[in-house]
């Protein structure tokens, strides 16, 4: 099982968030599903990227930028074989809940964002209109917050 580590920014805040999830691939992109384990409730990842879906992935030592959408009735059913094949709860989660659980697909862009190994991401230098005006909040890599555990 592989977990790779997905960036959003806050919907109300503008803060970066982080939250590990795993991941299987479908061609190029990754695959994540949003299951909050079978709670009614969607996770707050997933409903930050209705705000903005411009993500930051790290997958082992790879960092990009993404794109996250929500994948089609016809991707469903067999991205979901494939995530149970993964997470076999995933299924135990779909009958806790009443709601469908979204799979997300990431889509890599071609132009990496993250780059360097000692630079901090420019994804959490984007500025947000809740934090217009304020300074940049500067996560370094050795900072307790970059290296909470999945």
């Amino acid at each position: 099982m592989h977990a790779l580590v997905l960036a959003t920014t806050g919907r109300r805040t503008g803060t970066p968030r982080r939250t590990c999830l795993i991941y299987g691939t479908s061609g190029s992109e990754y695959v994540v599903v949003a299951s909050k384990g079978g709670a009614e409730e969607d996770p707050a990842w997933f409903v930050n990227l209705d705000a903005d879906p411009s993500v930051g992935v790290q997958v082992g030592t790879r960092r990009f930028t993404a794109r996250a959408r929500i994948a089609s009735s016809a991707e469903r059913a067999p991205l979901w074989a494939q995530m149970v094949n993964i997470f076999p709860l995933y299924d135990d989660y779909a009958q806790k809940t009443d709601r469908e659980i979204p799979i997300v697909l990431l889509t890599p862009l071609d132009e990496p964002r993250w780059s360097g190994f000692r630079r901090r991401p420019l994804l959490l230098q984007t500025t947000h209109p809740a934090t217009a005006g304020k300074r940049p909040t500067k996560y370094p890599r050795s900072s307790p917050q970059w290296h909470r555990p999945c």
